[in-house]
């Protein structure tokens, strides 16, 4: 049994205002044929839909779904790029999140350290110097490079990942 052969249209879609209409969209084409391939162009209100159903029975099940469609002859979008607005958002949020870290994992430090001493006989007995007291200093101020670093190349790393992968997602 040979599968039916599959079609690639654009349509333009009145009433497709975000993600969650897109995703209306494919469950009301989906219902047609279940290895539907749907992408979702907001700003431009266009879908693109790889279906084995004919372009018909697609704006008819769009219709159902309650947006007004119609073939349409405009190109496919350019694909979103790595744009200086894109990498100053991903820089600013990096800055932002590598200050709340810096804050966030000296106050966990400070807790955890804090609560093993307390736990621990020796620290505050006899014999103890001042060591304990140190330590919890030591190790919380230690905490505030490393989580300033941590959230710095995370949300970097993140965010260069998410303009990769729409990237991609927009390709050909």
């Amino acid at each position: 049994m040979t599968e039916p052969e599959r079609t690639t249209a654009m349509f333009t879609v009145i009433g497709m205002i975000d993600q969650e209409s897109v995703d209306t969209i494919a469950a009301a084409v989906r219902h047609l044929d279940p290895e539907t391939s749907v992408d979702g162009y907001l700003s431009q209100r266009l879908v693109r839909i790889t279906a084995a159903a004919p372009a018909q029975r697609l704006i008819e099940a769009m219709e159902a779904a309650g947006f007004v469609a119609e073939p349409s002859d405009r190109p496919q979008p350019a694909p979103p790029a790595f744009t200086a607005g894109a990498i100053g958002r991903v820089i600013g949020r990096a800055v932002l999140w590598a200050l709340a870290w810096s804050l966030l994992l000296p106050l966990l430090t400070l807790m955890l350290v804090g609560t093993i001493t307390f736990m621990d006989p020796q620290c505050g007995g006899p014999g103890d110097s001042g060591g304990c007291a140190m330590g919890i200093a030591t190790i919380t101020f230690s905490a505030v490079p490393l989580g300033t670093l941590l959230g710095l190349i995370v949300t970097l790393l993140r965010g260069l990942w998410k303009i990769h992968r729409a990237k991609r997602a927009h390709a050909p």
